[in-house]
C-alpha cells in the first residue's frame, strides 16, 4: 500500500452521504462511518484475471478487431466494525494531514469538490469514556487499529460487533479467525502493553468472542493508573532475508522450533546475498540459482530488533530450487529440493558421517534431501533421480524420524537405479506422482513409488499419521485413469481434477 502511507479522503460531497472519510487501496477499501468502519477485501485471483482480460481487449483494438466491453464482476468481500455501546458524543477525525490536495467532478449536474484534504490517519475520539480508537498503517503498509485507553477508563467497556462476517472464532493458538467468501482471514493474538518509566511492559491478553460476532478482550492484572494501549493486529518484527542479488528471490519454507521459539527460513536466490553470515556451512554462492538457510531469533517485545543468528548457502554450480522444510525428531532440520547440480554437496562439517545416496548427474533435475544442524555448519546430503526430471515438493518426517518425501517425475529408470525400492521403469503418462521413504539418516532409499495415468499427475501434500505412519497424499491430475481404490468419486470433473489418497507406511494404497 505504497510506502506506507494511507490516504483517508474527506468526503466533501464525492462520496455517498454515510461517508466520513475513504480510502483506497489496490487489493481493498476502508470506509469510516459515524459507528464504524466498512472494510471490504478483494479477491487478487479476479483482480488480475480483470487486468489480464483487459490488456486482451487492447491487444484486440489494436489488431482491428471489433471493441467487446470488458465482462468482469468485482470478487470481494465487505464487513464493518462498529463500536457496539459507543458513547453518543463520539468524534472521527482525521489526523496527520498529507500536503496535496484533489478535485473531484462528478459528473453528476456540475458538482464538484475542490481542495479535499486525506489523511494518514483516522481517530473514533471518545468511543467511550476516556477511549480512542485508531486507525493507521501497519509497518507493511496494511491497515491496522489501536485502541488507546486512558489512565483510569475502563477496557472491559469495548466491544466490536463484526457485521457481514459469516462466523468468528478463537483458534488453538489465539488467532481471530474471520469467515468470508474469500475464505478464512486470520488475525495474531492481541498485544497489550503499558509504557511505566519509560519501558514497555506487556499485559497478558486474549481474544473473547461471544454470540452475534461481538468480540470484546480479556486482560490479567495490570496499573490502571496508566494509560494502556489495545493493539490487535502488532506486527512484532520483519527483517530481509536477502538484499542485493542480482535476480528475483522466492521465500519457500519456514519452520519455527517448539523447544526455543528459533525460526528457520529457506529460500532460494539467484545472485548472490549479503547477509550469509562467517562461520556458516558455507558463505560462497555456487550457482545461478542458490539455496539459502537462515537461523533468526526474534525480538522479546513488539518492534525490537530481532537476531540472524546464521545464514549459509548450499547448492553447487547449477540450480538448486528448495520446496519445503520440516525438523526431525533428531532436531536437524530436513529440506528436500530439486537440483541439477553434479557436484552438490552430499556432506560437510562434522556433525554428520555415514554414506549418502549418490545420483547426482543424472539428466534432469533431480530431488536433493539435506539435513542440517542448528548451528549451520554441518550439512549430510543425498541426491535421488532418473532419466527424467524429478521434483519434490513436499516433505514430513514419520512418527519413527524416517523422511517422506511426494513430487513427480518423468523418469522411465527409476527402479534400476534403486533396485529393491518398489519402484517402477515406466512412465504411465506426461508426469507420474513421485513418493518415496528415506532413513534418517539419509543413507537408504526404503522404498519408492512412481504411478499415475495417462496424463499428467503430481502430489503437492501429504501429512503423515505419527501413531501409524499412514500418509495421507494429495495433489492434481489431468489423467482419466487415475489408479483409484474405493473412490467416492471415480470421474474426473473437468480438465483436472484434485486426487486425494491414503497409503500405509510402507506404501501400500488403502484408498484413492
Amino acid at each position: 500500500m505504497h510506502d506506507q502511507a494511507i490516504h483517508f479522503t474527506e468526503n466533501r460531497g464525492q462520496f455517498g452521504k454515510d461517508v466520513l472519510f475513504r480510502a483506497d487501496f489496490p487489493l481493498g477499501q476502508a470506509v469510516a462511518t459515524r459507528t464504524g468502519m466498512v472494510v471490504t477485501a478483494f479477491d487478487p485471483v479476479s483482480m488480475e484475471a480483470r487486468m489480464a482480460e483487459g490488456h486482451r481487449i487492447e491487444e484486440e483494438m489494436q489488431r482491428g478487431l471489433p471493441y467487446r466491453p470488458l465482462q468482469w464482476r468485482m470478487k470481494g468481500h465487505s464487513w464493518r466494525l462498529d463500536l457496539e455501546g459507543a458513547a453518543p458524543n463520539i468524534r472521527v477525525e482525521g489526523r496527520t494531514a498529507h500536503g496535496e490536495l484533489r478535485n473531484y467532478f462528478t459528473g453528476q449536474g456540475g458538482a464538484q469538490a475542490t481542495d479535499v484534504a486525506s489523511y494518514q490517519e483516522v481517530w473514533y475520539r471518545d468511543a467511550y469514556p476516556g477511549i480512542d480508537m485508531r486507525y493507521y498503517p501497519a509497518k507493511d503498509g496494511s491497515l491496522e487499529y489501536d485502541l488507546i485507553c486512558k489512565a483510569g477508563s475502563d477496557p472491559a467497556r469495548i466491544a466490536i460487533r463484526f457485521t457481514g462476517i459469516d462466523r468468528m472464532r478463537v483458534n488453538d493458538e489465539d488467532e481471530l479467525v474471520l469467515n468470508t467468501s474469500l475464505g478464512e482471514l486470520s488475525y495474531p493474538a492481541p498485544y497489550v502493553y503499558q509504557r511505566i518509566n519509560g519501558r514497555e511492559v506487556e499485559v497478558r491478553s486474549r481474544y473473547v468472542v461471544t454470540e452475534g460476532n461481538l468480540l470484546t478482550f480479556q486482560l490479567d492484572a495490570y496499573d490502571r493508573s496508566e494509560p494502556l494501549v489495545i493493539d490487535p493486529i502488532a506486527m512484532r518484527w520483519a527483517t530481509w532475508v536477502n538484499t542485493n542479488s542480482s535476480g528475483d528471490n522466492h521465500g519457500h519454507c519456514i519452520w519455527v522450533d517448539p523447544s526455543d521459539g528459533a525460526i528457520y527460513v529457506v529460500a532460494r536466490v539467484v545472485g548472490t546475498t549479503d547477509l550469509i553470515t562467517p562461520g556458516a556451512f558455507d558463505t560462497s554462492a555456487n550457482g545461478n540459482m542458490e539455496t539459502i538457510v537462515g537461523k533468526y531469533l526474534e525480538p522479546s517485545t513488539v518492534g525490537g530488533t530481532g537476531n540472524r543468528v546464521w545464514q549459509t548457502y548450499i547448492g553447487g554450480s547449477g540450480d538448486d530450487n528448495p520446496y519445503a522444510m520440516e525438523q526431525g525428531r533428531d532436531g536437524s532440520l530436513y529440506i528436500t529440493g530439486y537440483t541439477n547440480s553434479a557436484n552438490f554437496p552430499l556432506i560437510g562439517g562434522t556433525a554428520f558421517s555415514g554414506p549418502s545416496i549418490d545420483q547426482r548427474g543424472q539428466s534432469g533435475t533431480n530431488v536433493f534431501v539435506l539435513k542440517i544442524n542448528t548451528a549451520g555448519n554441518s550439512i549430510k546430503a543425498s541426491v535421488i533421480g532418473g532419466n527424467g526430471a524429478d521434483e519434490p515438493y513436499d516433505l514430513r518426517i514419520s512418527g519413527s524420524g524416517d523422511v517422506l518425501i511426494c513430487g513427480e517425475t518423468t523418469s522411465t529408470n527409476l527402479l534400476t537405479t534403486n533396485p529393491g525400492s518398489g519402484a517402477a521403469n515406466s512412465n504411465s503418462g506426461s508426469t507420474d506422482v513421485l513418493l518415496m521413504r528415506l532413513k534418517d539418516d539419509l543413507s537408504t532409499v526404503q522404498w519408492m513409488r512412481n504411478y499415475g495415468g495417462s496424463g499428467a499427475d503430481r502430489a503437492n501434500i501429504m501429512l503423515v499419521d505419527p501413531a501409524t505412519n499412514d500418509i495421507f497424499l494429495g495433489g492434481r491430475t489431468t489423467s482419466t485413469n487415475f489408479p483409484l481404490a474405493a473412490p467416492r468419486q471415480n470421474v474426473r470433473g473437468g480438465t483436472a481434477a484434485g486426487f486425494l489418497q491414503r497409503l500405509t507406511g510402507t506404501g501400500t494404497t488403502t484408498w484413492s
